[in-house]
């Protein structure tokens, strides 16, 4: 996650959520770099195969977002047939 200046109390948020312990994040802190600065450095500290972006004003429509999008990365991307034609996926607002 990467925190570009914010003053919303990100974070404490990220901090409470890292007592808790229930996943594994990783906090970088730029300073009003702007969004394509935050973009690059949190594609430059990624360690997964996948990449979500969200903005300080998007959220998670739903509790199986991510469990959907990893199905379809499964049944599209890893599976036994060759693909090499997709590189991401959008999901629009219905």
């Amino acid at each position: 996650m990467v925190d570009d200046g914010s003053t919303d109390g990100t974070d404490e948020l990220v901090r409470a959520w890292l007592k808790e312990g229930e996943f594994d994040i990783r906090l970088f802190y730029l300073e009003n770099a702007g969004k394509m600065m935050a973009h690059n450095k949190a594609v430059e500290e990624a360690k997964g195969l996948l990449f979500m972006c969200l903005d300080s004003d998007d959220y998670l429509c739903s509790e199986r977002v991510v469990e959907d999008c990893l199905k379809f990365w499964e049944d599209n991307v890893h599976s036994d047939k060759e693909q090499d034609d997709i590189c991401g996926f959008i999901a629009y607002k219905s």
